[in-house]
């Protein structure tokens, strides 16, 4: 019988600029990181749902930033937010990030 290949149970997720990878984050799909995801979502969900109902303007750049960094090391590792955040200091762009991550 010919020899199973074993799949990896990590995603890379490479950062390139210009041809270069500068960072690659990874995440675990292990079915112990997603039930420990499921549980961490419930968190974060509470939390955008406080940062909801305030007015646009009334959330500050400051608490859209920690909620990212929250759920980003969350998904990812810790550290996950801090590498993307260095590479692209803005809130929009990091959000954009872990958008294409998550329909990635």
């Amino acid at each position: 019988m010919k020899a199973i290949q074993l799949v990896t149970n990590t995603i890379e997720i490479p950062f390139e600029k210009d041809g270069e990878v500068l960072f690659t984050l990874h995440f675990d799909r292990t079915d112990k990181n997603k039930k420990r995801l499921q549980k961490s979502f419930k968190d974060l969900e509470e939390k955008m749902n406080e940062l909801e109902k305030k007015s646009e303007d009334d959330v500050t750049i400051d608490e859209g930033v920690a909620f990212l960094k929250d759920t980003a090391d969350k998904l990812l590792g810790v550290g996950s937010f801090d590498k993307m955040y260095e590479v692209n200091p803005s809130f929009e762009i990091v959000a954009k990030y872990l958008y294409l991550i998550m329909i990635g």
